[in-house]
Protein backbone atom coordinates (compact mmCIF):
# COMPACT_ATOMS: atom_id res chain seq x y z
CA UNK A 1 0.00 0.00 0.00
CA UNK A 2 1.15 3.27 -0.96
CA UNK A 3 -0.48 6.31 1.50
CA UNK A 4 0.10 10.15 1.62
CA UNK A 5 -1.97 12.74 3.10
CA UNK A 6 -3.34 15.29 1.02
CA UNK A 7 -5.33 18.06 1.78
CA UNK A 8 -7.32 16.89 4.75
CA UNK A 9 -7.05 13.52 3.76
CA UNK A 10 -5.01 10.39 3.67
CA UNK A 11 -4.56 8.81 0.69
CA UNK A 12 -4.59 4.97 0.28
CA UNK A 13 -3.60 3.33 -3.10
CA UNK A 14 -3.55 -0.46 -2.14
CA UNK A 15 -1.89 -2.86 -4.93
CA UNK A 16 -5.10 -4.50 -5.33
CA UNK A 17 -6.95 -1.53 -6.70
CA UNK A 18 -3.58 -1.30 -9.70
CA UNK A 19 -4.47 -5.15 -10.61
CA UNK A 20 -7.99 -4.58 -11.05
CA UNK A 21 -7.08 -1.41 -13.40
CA UNK A 22 -4.85 -3.42 -15.05
CA UNK A 23 -7.35 -7.20 -15.33
CA UNK A 24 -10.17 -4.46 -16.47
CA UNK A 25 -7.46 -2.76 -19.03
CA UNK A 26 -6.90 -5.94 -20.44
CA UNK A 27 -10.20 -7.72 -20.63
CA UNK A 28 -12.37 -4.43 -21.56
CA UNK A 29 -12.23 -2.01 -25.00
CA UNK A 30 -9.21 0.02 -24.36
CA UNK A 31 -11.50 3.04 -24.99
CA UNK A 32 -14.01 1.97 -22.26
CA UNK A 33 -11.62 0.49 -19.86
CA UNK A 34 -9.73 4.08 -19.73
CA UNK A 35 -12.74 6.46 -19.69
CA UNK A 36 -14.48 4.23 -16.99
CA UNK A 37 -11.09 4.72 -14.62
CA UNK A 38 -11.76 8.56 -15.27
CA UNK A 39 -15.67 8.60 -15.06
CA UNK A 40 -14.96 6.95 -11.80
CA UNK A 41 -12.14 9.63 -10.76
CA UNK A 42 -15.16 12.02 -11.97
CA UNK A 43 -17.90 10.37 -9.95
CA UNK A 44 -15.84 10.43 -6.76
CA UNK A 45 -14.74 14.06 -7.50
CA UNK A 46 -18.37 14.81 -7.48
CA UNK A 47 -18.81 13.31 -3.97
CA UNK A 48 -15.91 15.29 -2.69
CA UNK A 49 -17.21 18.71 -4.13
CA UNK A 50 -20.46 18.33 -2.58
CA UNK A 51 -18.71 17.63 1.08
CA UNK A 52 -16.49 20.40 0.27
CA UNK A 53 -19.28 22.83 0.34
CA UNK A 54 -20.72 21.65 3.52
CA UNK A 55 -16.87 21.90 4.93
CA UNK A 56 -16.92 17.99 6.00
CA UNK A 57 -13.64 16.43 4.85
CA UNK A 58 -13.10 12.81 4.69
CA UNK A 59 -10.59 11.42 7.18
CA UNK A 60 -9.56 8.73 4.58
CA UNK A 61 -9.71 7.96 0.58
CA UNK A 62 -8.94 4.45 -0.40
CA UNK A 63 -8.18 3.07 -3.92
CA UNK A 64 -8.35 -0.65 -3.17
CA UNK A 65 -10.22 -3.31 -4.76
CA UNK A 66 -13.88 -3.05 -5.86
CA UNK A 67 -13.22 0.54 -6.64
CA UNK A 68 -12.60 4.52 -4.46
CA UNK A 69 -13.87 4.39 -1.31
CA UNK A 70 -14.24 7.90 0.67
CA UNK A 71 -13.82 6.98 4.54
CA UNK A 72 -16.01 8.95 7.78
CA UNK A 73 -16.17 12.20 7.70
CA UNK A 74 -14.23 15.27 9.92
CA UNK A 75 -18.20 16.47 11.12
CA UNK A 76 -21.58 14.63 10.45
CA UNK A 77 -23.95 15.78 8.18
CA UNK A 78 -27.33 15.78 8.42
CA UNK A 79 -29.64 13.17 6.69
CA UNK A 80 -30.57 15.60 3.59
CA UNK A 81 -26.68 16.35 3.04
CA UNK A 82 -25.43 12.87 3.25
CA UNK A 83 -28.25 12.23 0.44
CA UNK A 84 -26.51 14.76 -1.74
CA UNK A 85 -23.38 14.16 -1.19
CA UNK A 86 -24.33 10.41 -1.79
CA UNK A 87 -26.17 12.05 -5.49
CA UNK A 88 -23.03 14.06 -5.89
CA UNK A 89 -21.06 11.57 -7.93
CA UNK A 90 -24.03 10.52 -10.27
CA UNK A 91 -24.31 14.40 -10.56
CA UNK A 92 -21.18 14.39 -12.05
CA UNK A 93 -21.65 11.75 -14.18
CA UNK A 94 -24.74 13.13 -15.06
CA UNK A 95 -23.24 16.45 -16.32
CA UNK A 96 -20.30 15.41 -18.05
CA UNK A 97 -22.63 13.10 -20.41
CA UNK A 98 -24.55 15.78 -21.01
CA UNK A 99 -21.23 17.61 -21.78
CA UNK A 100 -20.36 15.19 -24.10
CA UNK A 101 -23.38 14.61 -25.88
CA UNK A 102 -23.32 18.38 -26.82
CA UNK A 103 -19.98 18.08 -27.70
CA UNK A 104 -21.29 15.06 -30.42
CA UNK A 105 -19.40 12.06 -28.26
CA UNK A 106 -22.26 10.17 -28.11
CA UNK A 107 -20.18 6.75 -27.08
CA UNK A 108 -18.84 9.00 -23.44
CA UNK A 109 -22.22 10.50 -23.15
CA UNK A 110 -24.21 6.87 -22.68
CA UNK A 111 -20.52 5.55 -20.68
CA UNK A 112 -20.66 8.59 -18.20
CA UNK A 113 -24.81 8.20 -17.81
CA UNK A 114 -24.69 4.31 -17.19
CA UNK A 115 -21.84 4.77 -14.69
CA UNK A 116 -24.29 7.34 -12.75
CA UNK A 117 -27.55 5.18 -13.12
CA UNK A 118 -25.00 2.43 -11.82
CA UNK A 119 -24.29 3.97 -9.07
CA UNK A 120 -27.92 4.56 -7.71
CA UNK A 121 -28.94 1.31 -7.79
CA UNK A 122 -30.24 0.20 -4.44
CA UNK A 123 -27.05 -2.13 -3.60
CA UNK A 124 -25.03 -1.99 -0.52
CA UNK A 125 -21.99 -1.35 -2.09
CA UNK A 126 -23.30 1.55 -4.26
CA UNK A 127 -24.69 4.64 -3.40
CA UNK A 128 -27.88 4.21 -4.06
CA UNK A 129 -27.65 1.68 -1.61
CA UNK A 130 -26.79 4.60 1.01
CA UNK A 131 -29.55 6.32 -0.03
CA UNK A 132 -32.09 3.69 0.25
CA UNK A 133 -30.90 3.18 3.77
CA UNK A 134 -31.32 7.08 4.54
CA UNK A 135 -35.02 7.33 3.03
CA UNK A 136 -35.70 3.88 5.68
CA UNK A 137 -33.94 4.99 8.66
CA UNK A 138 -36.41 7.86 8.34
CA UNK A 139 -39.44 6.44 7.81
CA UNK A 140 -39.58 3.52 10.02
CA UNK A 141 -38.19 2.17 13.19
CA UNK A 142 -34.76 1.06 13.49
CA UNK A 143 -36.03 -2.73 13.74
CA UNK A 144 -37.83 -2.62 10.57
CA UNK A 145 -35.77 -0.80 8.87
CA UNK A 146 -33.29 -3.26 9.21
CA UNK A 147 -35.05 -5.54 7.95
CA UNK A 148 -36.25 -4.08 4.87
CA UNK A 149 -32.92 -2.88 4.14
CA UNK A 150 -31.49 -6.50 4.03
CA UNK A 151 -34.27 -7.70 1.99
CA UNK A 152 -33.95 -5.21 -0.15
CA UNK A 153 -30.45 -5.43 -0.62
CA UNK A 154 -30.17 -8.96 -1.39
CA UNK A 155 -33.20 -9.07 -3.98
CA UNK A 156 -31.33 -6.36 -6.06
CA UNK A 157 -28.17 -7.41 -5.33
CA UNK A 158 -28.74 -10.94 -6.57
CA UNK A 159 -30.78 -9.54 -9.59
CA UNK A 160 -27.91 -7.27 -10.63
CA UNK A 161 -25.36 -9.96 -10.32
CA UNK A 162 -27.62 -12.28 -12.28
CA UNK A 163 -27.93 -8.87 -15.03
CA UNK A 164 -24.13 -9.08 -14.89
CA UNK A 165 -23.82 -13.08 -15.35
CA UNK A 166 -25.89 -12.53 -18.61
CA UNK A 167 -24.48 -10.24 -19.88
CA UNK A 168 -20.91 -11.97 -19.37
CA UNK A 169 -22.56 -15.27 -21.73
CA UNK A 170 -23.34 -12.87 -24.32
CA UNK A 171 -20.81 -10.52 -24.70
CA UNK A 172 -18.27 -13.07 -23.17
CA UNK A 173 -16.18 -10.13 -21.98
CA UNK A 174 -14.87 -10.98 -18.22
CA UNK A 175 -15.25 -7.58 -16.77
CA UNK A 176 -19.25 -8.46 -16.58
CA UNK A 177 -18.30 -11.27 -14.30
CA UNK A 178 -15.89 -9.37 -12.61
CA UNK A 179 -18.60 -7.37 -11.41
CA UNK A 180 -20.85 -9.78 -10.53
CA UNK A 181 -18.71 -11.49 -8.12
CA UNK A 182 -17.95 -7.77 -6.59
CA UNK A 183 -21.74 -7.74 -5.91
CA UNK A 184 -21.35 -11.01 -4.58
CA UNK A 185 -18.46 -10.40 -1.97
CA UNK A 186 -20.17 -7.12 -0.72
CA UNK A 187 -23.09 -8.49 0.27
CA UNK A 188 -25.63 -7.27 -2.43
Amino acid sequence: MISFSFFHSRIELYFSFLLELTFLYFVCDEFYGVWSVLLSLLHELGHLTVLALFQSFPKRISFSFGGICIGKREKTLTDGKEALVLFGGSLANFLFAAAAYGAGAVPLCALSALLGIWNLFPVRALDGGGLLTLFLFRIMDVSKAFLWERALFFVTGVLLAAGMVFLFFETKNPAFLFFAIYLALRGG
